[in-house]
C-alpha cells in the first residue's frame, strides 16, 4: 500500500533532488525546488532517509519556471529544467562546496565560480539512446528517472541538431598538451579510442605522443619503465574514481596533478587520498558542461609538498 507525505523542500542536494524533513527524517524528492510544499509518494524508506516521487505541488517555489521539454519529469536525462539557468549554476556550486566541505575546512584552497556553458540547450554532441518496448513495439529513447524503463523520445532539446553527423575527436586531453610538452603519454583501456587518438596525433604532426591501450595501473607501470618521473599528470577517471591508481600514480612523482571529475563524492574521496600522499589542493574549478542536469565537470589542481 502506497504511503503519502507532505514535505517542505528546504534545499537541493547532489543528485538533483530536493531535500526536506518529515518527523525528523530526511526526504529526497526529484523535480522539486527550494521553498516548495509538495505531496509525495514514498518509494523507499531506510533508517535515516526516505526516497519519494512527486505527486502534486501545493505551493510553488518562486524559482520554478516552465520546463521546455514535455518529457521533463518522465525522462531521466534532465533534473533542472524547472529552474532558471543562473539558479542551476548557483545550486551546482553549492552542492560542490557541500561535498568538499571537510577538505575546504582543512585546507587553504578555494572553489572558484562555475564557468557557465555558452548554451543551456542544443549543446550535446553525444548521447546513448536505449531501445525498449512500449505497447508491444520497439521504441528508442532514454531511461526514466532511476529505472531501466525506456521513455520514447522523438527529439531531445539538449542534443545538437547535427549530432548524428558529428564524428568523435579522440585524444582531446593529450593532443593539446603535446603541443607544449617534450613527450606525452596517453593511457586508456579502450583500444579503439587509443587507435583514433594515435591517428589524430599523426594528422596533427605530433610525434611526441605515445598512446597505450591498457588499464591506468598497467599504463603507469609501462611509463615507469621509460622514465623515473613526469612533470604533470592529467587524471580523468570514470565515475568510480581512481582509488586503485593513486598510490602507483604518486610513484611517477609529478609536481602537479590535474584531476578531472564529473562525480563529486569520488572526487572528494580521491583528493583525500592524494593529500595523504603529500599533495596540496591549490584550487577547484567547476565548469558547467551539462546544463539542465545536476552533473558538473570539476578540475582540481594539486601540487606536491610546499609547491
Amino acid at each position: 500500500m502506497s504511503r503519502s507525505l507532505t514535505v517542505e523542500i528546504e534545499k537541493m542536494v547532489y543528485g538533483g533532488r530536493g531535500m526536506g524533513r518529515v518527523n525528523g527524517k530526511v526526504v529526497f524528492v526529484p523535480f522539486t525546488a527550494p521553498g516548495e510544499k509538495v505531496q509525495v509518494e514514498v518509494v523507499r524508506e531506510r533508517k535515516d532517509y526516505i526516497e519519494a516521487v512527486l505527486k502534486n505541488i501545493e505551493r510553488n517555489s518562486p524559482l520554478r519556471v516552465k520546463p521546455f521539454c514535455d518529457l521533463f519529469g518522465k525522462c531521466g536525462g534532465c533534473q533542472y529544467q524547472h529552474l532558471p539557468y543562473p539558479e542551476q549554476l548557483k545550486l551546482k556550486e553549492e552542492t560542490l562546496k557541500d561535498t568538499l566541505h571537510r577538505l575546504i575546512r582543512k585546507g587553504t584552497f578555494e572553489v572558484l565560480t562555475v564557468i557557465p556553458s555558452p548554451h543551456d540547450r542544443r549543446y550535446r554532441i553525444r548521447a546513448q539512446l536505449k531501445v525498449g518496448m512500449s505497447a508491444g513495439r520497439a521504441v528508442l529513447g532514454f531511461y526514466a528517472w532511476r529505472t531501466h524503463r525506456v521513455v520514447e523520445v522523438q527529439e531531445c532539446p539538449l542534443l545538437h541538431p547535427l549530432v548524428n553527423g558529428i564524428l568523435e575527436g579522440l585524444g582531446n586531453l593529450t593532443l593539446p598538451l603535446a603541443q607544449r610538452a617534450w613527450k606525452v603519454w596517453g593511457i586508456d583501456q579502450d583500444p579503439q579510442a587509443i587507435e583514433h587518438a594515435a591517428e589524430n596525433a599523426r594528422k596533427n604532426n605530433l610525434p611526441n605522443c605515445q598512446f597505450i591501450a591498457a588499464s591506468a595501473e598497467e599504463g603507469i607501470k609501462l611509463v615507469l619503465r621509460e622514465i623515473d618521473s613526469v612533470d604533470v599528470v592529467v587524471l580523468d577517471p570514470p565515475r568510480s574514481g581512481a582509488r586503485g591508481t593513486l598510490d602507483l600514480l604518486a610513484s611517477l612523482r609529478p609536481p602537479k596533478i590535474l584531476y578531472v571529475s564529473c562525480e563529486q563524492p569520488t572526487l572528494a574521496r580521491d583528493l583525500t587520498r592524494l593529500i595523504a600522499l603529500g599533495y596540496n589542493v591549490k584550487r577547484i574549478q567547476p565548469l558547467d558542461m551539462f546544463p539542465q542536469t545536476y552533473h558538473i565537470e570539476v578540475i582540481g589542481e594539486l601540487t606536491h609538498g610546499g609547491m
